[in-house]
């Protein structure tokens, strides 16, 4: 994790049930996480991604109140100000993942920062996943400092050619 944060016994609370939920809830539970508290708003897709791991369990946002590590897996954030998290649950002692790159800051990681969290955005993910990608494809892992950078200069690219 961009945060060099050790996962080995954290306690973390996942927000969505999607694809991207259930490759973050298996590797957690690879990574050795003690406890993956899964919410979603339709509770029996958060069943579906708690079966990824026997650490995993349906949790509600009362759940991170004692988690260390906080990741929003749904798109809810993204080109908007919307939050899948209130504000008001958020503390100093988390770390909190938005897999939302766009915007870079979303409502999440500025709430959380204000809360003294940790943050991570979503751009740091999507590049790991890039230099992983080459690994597989290449047998060498890409300079994930240049591919963020490339990233951010396609994003600030894409901000100035706006059709709206």
């Amino acid at each position: 994790m961009q945060a060099n944060l050790d996962i080995v016994e954290s306690r973390v609370v996942v927000v969505g049930a999607g694809g991207t939920a259930r490759a973050i809830v298996a590797a957690l539970a690879r990574r050795g996480a003690s406890d993956i508290a899964v919410i979603n708003r339709t509770e029996s897709r958060a069943h579906d991604v708690v079966a990824c791991a026997s650490v995993a369990r349906v949790g509600t946002v009362e759940d991170i109140a004692n988690a260390n590590i906080l990741i929003n897996a749904t798109s809810v954030g993204m080109g908007g100000q919307e939050t899948p998290v209130d504000a008001v649950r958020l503390h100093s002692s988390l770390l909190v993942l938005d897999a939302v790159y766009h915007p870079l800051e979303t409502t999440l990681l500025r709430d959380a920062r204000q809360a003294g969290a940790k943050t991570v955005d979503g751009l740091w993910m999507l590049v790991h996943q890039g230099a992983l990608q080459q690994l597989a494809w290449f047998k060498e892992i890409g300079d994930v400092q240049l591919m963020r950078q490339a990233a951010l200069d396609e994003l600030a690219q894409r901000a100035l050619y706006n059709p709206n």
